[in-house]
């Protein structure tokens, strides 16, 4: 009898450390679970890289001032265009835009330069295009039917000392702004005609030695000029 008696107390026992070890268990499950519902919501990462797509920027382009566009031709170039054509695969570039963000650039081929606008646009010439081809003895031809030169206040210099210079398309100017035209074609000595019939000389106020040293040039049609601002005139 009392080892009947031991038995059940054992059985007891054994199943009391049974129904506290569920009892446990179910107590840590409801924790856990718990702890997760109140747990803050995890920030998705910002750190994730995706691929760059290019800037594409809407309006006119600008060419850069004209001592900056000097600065970029070669010495050797001998023709220079203006153009709104895609840029070959694989060439050099060199940027000519006034912010320098590559909505001008300009590629050789050869001695021949071509500059032109990235997204098919006319370039907006600079208020200053005083300079531009100064010195650059070598080129040839130069065609400005890309550029837009309505707001251009001076184009003083530009084209002095282009001594090899025969071909010049300037047929698509507005000089209504312009107030210096000084030494303009100074001592463009292979140009045999300058066409400027076109001009809108009504705000220029200097033409000094604008013609000086054109050797070549045998006549002029300045019958449209308008010099009643002009303080000097020796052209």
């Amino acid at each position: 009898m009392a080892e009947n008696k031991k038995k059940t107390l054992k059985q007891v026992g054994t199943m009391f450390l049974v129904i506290l070890f569920a009892i446990g268990a179910l107590i840590a499950t409801f924790a856990l679970k718990n702890n997760g519902d109140n747990a803050e919501p995890t920030e998705p990462s910002t750190n994730i890289e995706h691929p760059t797509e290019p800037q594409i920027k809407d309006g006119p382009v600008y060419l850069a001032d004209g001592d900056t566009v000097n600065s970029k031709i070669k010495a050797d170039t001998t023709s220079v265009k203006f153009t709104n054509t895609s840029v070959p695969d694989g060439v050099e570039t060199i940027d000519f835009s006034r912010d320098q963000d590559e909505t001008v650039l300009g590629y050789y081929d050869g001695t021949d330069l071509t500059i032109t606008s990235y997204n098919g646009d006319i370039i907006m010439a600079h208020e200053y295009c005083s300079n531009m081809f100064l010195d650059k003895s070598n080129i040839v031809s130069i065609d400005f039917t890309n550029v837009d030169t309505s707001n251009t206040l001076s184009v003083g210099q530009m084209f002095h000392s282009c001594h090899s210079l025969s071909e010049l398309n300037i047929s698509t100017w507005n000089t209504e702004k312009v107030v210096d035209m000084t030494n303009l074609f100074a001592s463009c000595k292979s140009l045999t005609e300058i066409d400027v019939s076109h001009f809108n000389t009504a705000n220029v106020q200097s033409m000094q030695g604008m013609f000086a040293g054109c050797e070549k040039v045998k006549s002029l049609d300045l019958s449209n000029f308008d010099t009643s601002k002009v303080c000097d005139m020796h052209i």
